[in-house]
């Protein structure tokens, strides 16, 4: 049974005539009637009766195969249509992978335009820290990551889609506290809280070149994976944290942010893909970004 048997019984079905469907059809009477012989042999009943008068009517197996027909052929169109958005980057599911902070940053509002022009697109949001989303990406887990640089595989596609500063976290009971910018020099002695080198060792080797410039004798306690854990041991006052700018909207009771005076590393938000072709629907939020950044 091929497509077009669907078609021509449906067609017949509807006109229930012959001559009309085969105008309908754009064919010739004669090959229409031999297409619906083969499909009753082949489905081992009659599902039409023709009378002396050439009049055509449903059998009660034709009732019933006339709205399967439908069915299955309704069901093919909108596969179809499917596949062809799909292809065309219209619909589907992309998985992004992302760091906790940067739900403070400037990703959200990246994806919220695309989600706005792209609403049958489904983002399905993976929370890693960077050297997780490296491994994803290799392991064809992600479609797509946004990452801190540096990363450590060079075969990777990348786009910057945006630039921060770094802010002082402190406690509010700090004798730094208050309204005033910091200088770098002002937390000697201080215990600094931040993430293990290996989840970004560019930002942690940037920054610790930045206290070591100026000239800071500190204590590094690697506590925490996630800032917004080392935010609250700031707030338990077990020491004090440098942050990108952007967690400065994590409101927490507890924590003040200062705005330090001295240079301090640029924290970039990356896009990253693989070194290959990314498919439509990657690519479409490539472009989405590349026009928003």
């Amino acid at each position: 049974m091929e497509i077009h048997h669907l078609r021509y019984f449906i067609a017949v079905a509807e006109e229930l005539s012959f001559r009309g469907a085969a105008e309908r059809l754009h064919i010739s009477q004669p090959p229409l009637s031999v297409q619906i012989a083969q499909l009753e042999r082949e489905l081992g009943t009659r599902l039409l009766e023709r009378s002396a008068g050439k009049t055509t009517r449903l059998t009660a197996a034709g009732a019933v195969f006339l709205d399967e027909a439908r069915a299955l052929l309704d069901g093919l169109d909108r596969s179809i249509e499917r596949t062809r958005r799909t292809g065309r980057g219209e619909v589907g599911t992309i998985s992004v992978g992302l760091t906790s902070s940067m739900a403070y940053g400037v990703v959200p509002l990246l994806l919220r335009d695309f989600r706005r022009a792209h609403p049958g697109v489904t983002l399905q949001l993976l929370e890693m820290t960077t050297a997780q989303q490296e491994k994803a990406l290799l392991a064809r887990t992600l479609d797509l990551a946004f990452c801190y640089p540096p990363l450590e595989n060079p075969g990777f596609k990348t786009r910057n889609v945006g630039e921060e500063g770094m802010v002082l976290a402190i406690p509010d009971s700090h004798p730094l506290a208050g309204t005033r910018p910091v200088r770098v020099g002002e937390l000697q002695g201080e215990t600094i809280l931040t993430f293990p080198r290996h989840l970004s060792p560019g930002l942690f080797d940037r920054m610790l070149a930045a206290f070591s410039m100026a000239g800071l004798t500190l204590r590094i306690a690697e506590e925490a994976t996630q800032l917004q854990t080392i935010i609250a041991l700031v707030c338990a006052g077990l020491g004090v944290a440098v942050v990108p700018a952007s967690m400065a909207k994590l409101a927490r009771e507890g924590v003040e942010y200062r705005s330090i005076l001295d240079p301090m590393p640029v924290v970039e938000t990356l896009l990253v893909w693989r070194d290959d072709a990314p498919s439509p629907l990657a690519q479409k939020l490539i472009q989405s970004v590349s026009k928003t950044a």
